[in-house]
């Protein structure tokens, strides 16, 4: 065999190697730069509250575990007002469990490559039921929420509770109601430790005592639902005291937008608007009625 002959043999031979490795180059050379989105990392944020409520109630104190991936045993807690907050997360997919006192632990799917926020609900253990005077411990014999009551008389007392040792220093929030109102609301903290009542205050429940308002009388009431936003005027009968309200966890005037006193005889006005929580009116300011706009 001559050389000539040799050197097609080799070409021939070598030619199926050549194109091989200049595949794999060209390929090699199109891998992206950025590296695999999975090793990058992410918040991951969003809030806890209710299931079922009737309005937006926050769960403090959820704690929230992630229980596969390479995410595994990070947590949270959420704060006083529902939210949490992941940090340096792998953005992959996860399952995340939530716990919460008094609450069915929930667990949730979620892929953080399409989305780093989310909110979530939890049901409660068991529906709310009604209950009267008495001392009540939080997650075992009171459920955290929003109770109603129509009292009985005036004289109720009741106190939200951070410790069950009676002192003044276990106190978060108290009132005591030295009118006939028909109808007082509470919001009950899931960081509350305890709940007491006078048995004045009758028969709390999770539901409004009355519907819609026409007019105001002595009591607290929810803006929206039972009492529409607008101008109301009243006639004291004696020294009138009233509240717009931003909540009712009545922990001093944290919760109050305006207040105002009202003398004997001497016409009040209030302006409650659309995005106030609730307003409060003790008898001596009697039945507050809405002015109509054209005699504004």
């Amino acid at each position: 065999m001559n050389s000539a002959c040799d050197k097609r043999i080799l070409l021939a031979y070598l030619a199926p190697l050549l194109m091989a490795i200049g595949c794999e180059q060209a390929t090699t050379s199109l891998a992206p730069a950025g590296g695999n989105s999975s090793t990058q990392t992410s918040t991951f944020s969003g809030r806890v509250s209710e299931n079922g409520a009737s309005s937006f109630f926050p769960i403090a104190g959820a704690v929230l575990t992630i229980s596969d991936g390479a995410n595994a045993g990070s947590t949270a807690t959420t704060n006083g007002t529902g939210q949490y907050t992941f940090s340096e997360l792998r953005r992959e997919a996860f399952s995340v469990s939530i716990w919460a006192n008094g609450y069915v632990t929930s667990t949730f799917s979620v892929d953080l490559r399409t989305g780093s926020t989310r909110d979530f609900s939890l049901p409660l253990v068991a529906p709310r039921a009604p209950f009267g005077g008495g001392q009540f411990r939080l997650g075992e014999q009171l459920i955290a929420g929003r109770y109603f009551a129509d009292p009985l008389q005036s004289g109720c007392y009741w106190e939200r509770q951070r410790g069950l040792s009676g002192t003044l220093g276990d106190i978060i929030a108290n009132k005591f109601v030295t009118y006939d109102g028909q109808q007082f609301i509470i919001d009950i903290l899931p960081s509350d430790v305890g709940f007491k009542s006078d048995p004045k205050c009758g028969t709390w429940f999770d539901s409004p005592r009355h519907g819609p308002q026409s007019s105001i009388p002595p009591g607290v009431w929810l803006v929206g639902t039972q009492v529409a936003p607008g101008t109301y005027e009243s006639t004291p009968s004696g020294s009138c005291y009233w509240e717009r309200l931003k909540n009712f966890q009545h922990q001093g005037f944290s919760g109050v937008i305006a207040n105002g006193f009202g003398a004997v005889g001497k016409t009040q006005s209030v302006t409650i608007v659309a995005s106030d929580a609730g307003f409060s009116t003790d008898a001596n300011c009697g039945t507050w009625t809405r002015v109509p706009p054209a005699d504004r």
